[in-house]
Formats: C-alpha cells, sequence, structure tokens
C-alpha cells in the first residue's frame, strides 16, 4: 500500500482539522570530489608581434561523483473519530542523492602575450557537462494506537501535541501496522556554463610546446523534478549547482606556418 496515499486518506484534504502530516524538508549539502583527468584539443593561434589570439576547443574525460545521506525521524498524532482511536504515526525517513559526470567540453579562445619561447595568456569561453542525478528515498511508518486518548475518556484529546519526538508508542498503545514506502529517480542533463582561466607554455621545438593550465568552470544550476506524484512525505525538487577547478598539464603539436 502506498504510504502517500494512506496519509492522505487519514488526514482528509488539506485545510481540515487534523491534518498534520510528515512532511521532510532535506538541507543543502556541498561536497568536493577529486579526480584525474584526460583529454586533446585543438585549435589555432595568430601571432603578432609579442600578442597571440586564437581558438580552441577540448573535451576531457571526468569521471567525479559526490552525494549525501539524510536521515530523520516524526512521529505524529493522526486524530481518527473511528472507535474513539487516537493513532499514532512514526516515520523513520532516509534520503540518499549522487551527482554524476563523465565528460566536459569547452569551446573558447584565448589571448596572451610572448616572450622569447614563453607564453603567458588568459583562455575563456562555454563549458558543458554530462550530470547524472539519482535519489533514493525511503519512509518506514509504524502506526500505533488505543481504544480512547489515553486519559480516561472516549474523545480524541484537542490539547494532544501534533508533533512529538519521543521514539516508540505510548504507554497503552498497540502496534496497528507498518507500511513501507520507496521513490527512485534517475535523470541525465547536459548542463551548459562557462570558464576562465590563466596558463602558460613553453616551445620546447619549432613544432612541440608543453604548459600548464587552470580553469574554473561553473556550469550553473538546474532544478531536479525527482519525485513526482511524492505526496507531502517526500521532497519534489531538488537544486543542482556544479562548478569545478581545473589544473592540466599539456603537449601541443604545432602544425602549418604557425609552427615555423
Amino acid at each position: 500500500m502506498d504510504l502517500t496515499e494512506q496519509f492522505y486518506d487519514l488526514i482528509g484534504e488539506p485545510g481540515e482539522t487534523g491534518d498534520t502530516f510528515a512532511t521532510f524538508h532535506t538541507p543543502g549539502h556541498h561536497e568536493t570530489d577529486t579526480e584525474t583527468i584526460g583529454g586533446g584539443q585543438t585549435g589555432f593561434n595568430f601571432q603578432f608581434g609579442h600578442f597571440v589570439v586564437g581558438a580552441e576547443g577540448s573535451f576531457i574525460g571526468n569521471g567525479s561523483t559526490a552525494g549525501g545521506k539524510f536521515y530523520a525521524f516524526q512521529e505524529n498524532e493522526l486524530f481518527l473519530i473511528t472507535e474513539g482511536q487516537n493513532v499514532t504515526a512514526e516515520t523513520d525517513f532516509g534520503l540518499r542523492r549522487m551527482v554524476e559526470t563523465t565528460w566536459n567540453g569547452f569551446v573558447g579562445g584565448h589571448i596572451g602575450f610572448c616572450w622569447n619561447r614563453l607564453l603567458f595568456y588568459g583562455t575563456g569561453g562555454a563549458a558543458f557537462t554530462d550530470a547524472h542525478f539519482s535519489s533514493w528515498g525511503k519512509a518506514d511508518t509504524s502506526f500505533f494506537g488505543f481504544v480512547g486518548d489515553g486519559l480516561g475518556t472516549s474523545q480524541p484529546a484537542t490539547d494532544a501535541p501534533h508533533n512529538r519526538t519521543v521514539v516508540g508508542p505510548r504507554q497503552g498503545q498497540s502496534f496497528i501496522g507498518e507500511i513501507v514506502s520507496r521513490k527512485m529517480h534517475t535523470q541525465g542533463d547536459v548542463l551548459t556554463g562557462w570558464y576562465g582561466g590563466v596558463g602558460t607554455d613553453y616551445k620546447l621545438t619549432d613544432i612541440v610546446s608543453v604548459g600548464v593550465e587552470y580553469k574554473h568552470i561553473d556550469w550553473g544550476d538546474v532544478t531536479e523534478h525527482q519525485m513526482e506524484g511524492g505526496g507531502p512525505v517526500f521532497p519534489r525538487n531538488a537544486n543542482l549547482d556544479l562548478t569545478a577547478d581545473q589544473v592540466v598539464f599539456k603537449v601541443n603539436i604545432l602544425v602549418g606556418p604557425i609552427g615555423h
């Protein structure tokens, strides 16, 4: 049986008396992952005296993974006018999220200043990456109840707390049943953002150069609609913000008249 439907059946329509239910709001999570990357690039340069301008494109394999876990517990009174029973619902909630990227692509340009065999430059342009988002959620709810309200009367207590933190049934309550609900969602997106950085190249020969480059990349954010139809228990959406800092060591082969 579906936990969401059960809660709706018990509490009635929103706005009615007793419309308390378990709702979990997962906090934000930040995580940094460090991975070795590798790839290739192509482009061209034009030199005007000591100044160099050019354009380039590159593709990098990047197996980065980051994730987070969230656990919470709630206990709620569900006031039912059915045989004078007051029902307590205890929900253990767990949520796990993971984001994975497998490649990065860049298209942009650079401008620099050369001195003898050294080239110092700044670079920037558009950045692309794949983002695979996965989410697993589980809510395990146990129901406890007793005849009367526990205060010696046959009607539900109007002053009973709606949210309590004590784990386990109150004295006199008996176990009614258990409902376990699970939600799983996966989604893939190609994110588009920007990058900017600096670098230096050194010409070993007329056709071979080596260099190092630093880039900061921001792919922006995207809203993942992860729990369609999740009801009040499971979070519906998650916001993903993805950035990276890369240090790349390069070996360049210069062809054509630019290499002479």
